[in-house]
């Protein structure tokens, strides 16, 4: 019930600030903040399955907290993170030829 609650009280916050990054920063910016977002909820997961999740069979098994298993996890988010920003041009992956 609790994570629930959490749950729906992190959409109602995250919405509006989203919006307002992208009218008043850029698209690109909220693109990366929702990327970072998952990234903190995957931590914050962790966390919780570590400390709380001793203790209580609930949140015994909300993460995997095998090595090899978050390792590739966070693979996966620095490549996502890379490709949101190969795909705004922000990180340049070739140069382009100037034609004469």
């Amino acid at each position: 019930m609790i994570l629930n609650f959490g749950l729906i009280l992190s959409i109602a916050i995250s919405v509006p600030i989203a919006v307002t990054v992208s009218k008043n920063i850029s698209p690109v910016s909220r693109s990366l903040a929702d990327v970072c977002r998952t990234v903190f909820i995957w931590l914050f997961g962790i966390i919780m399955t570590l400390t709380i999740g001793v203790d209580n069979d609930i949140y015994s098994k909300m993460e995997d907290t095998r090595v090899v298993v978050n390792i590739l996890k966070a693979v996966g988010f620095v490549v996502l993170i890379f490709g949101t920003l190969l795909y705004h041009d922000l990180v340049p992956l070739f140069v382009k030829k100037q034609s004469r």
